[in-house]
């Protein structure tokens, strides 16, 4: 192995003597942007994954062929667990997030906890539907 000092400033000729000062001058504006841009990204992470602590609760009373609940768009947040009960009278089909395709059966009298504490997307939209000429009264819990 051999011991000797790297040399920073001889491998990356970073100096106004090499480059030019009006160089110097335009690398260190975009360093400086793409600095602020990712402390941004990491600042807005962060907002989105900090727990406030906080419970909601809303009840569909007449979810018949399709029902949408936005969390995101509605209440301005991301549930991070959600208690979802079907009270019936009939069964009723879950959908989470845009992305999910399979449906979740909730019988009448059935509950259901969605965690997604260590989900990389938390719990932003659901949607509720029952079979033709049938309903169902669905109550969330959310906590925040």
């Amino acid at each position: 192995m051999v011991n000797e000092k790297f040399d920073l400033e001889a491998t990356v000729p970073y100096s106004p003597e090499v480059m030019g000062e009006r160089t110097t001058r335009v690398l260190d504006t975009a360093l400086f942007q793409y600095m602020a841009r990712q402390l941004w990204e990491m600042r807005q992470h962060m907002e989105a994954e900090q727990r406030e602590g906080e419970v909601m609760q809303r009840t569909f009373d007449d979810v018949t062929t399709g029902t949408t609940y936005d969390i995101r768009k509605n209440e301005g947040i991301n549930f991070f667990i959600a208690d979802i009960f079907n009270e019936g009278p009939n069964t009723a089909y879950i959908r989470i997030n845009h992305r999910m395709t399979e449906e979740i059966t909730l019988w009448a009298g059935q509950g259901i906890v969605l965690n997604h504490e260590k989900a990389k997307r938390k719990l932003s939209w659901l949607r509720f539907r029952c079979d033709d000429d049938e309903t169902a009264v669905i109550r969330v819990i959310g906590q925040y």
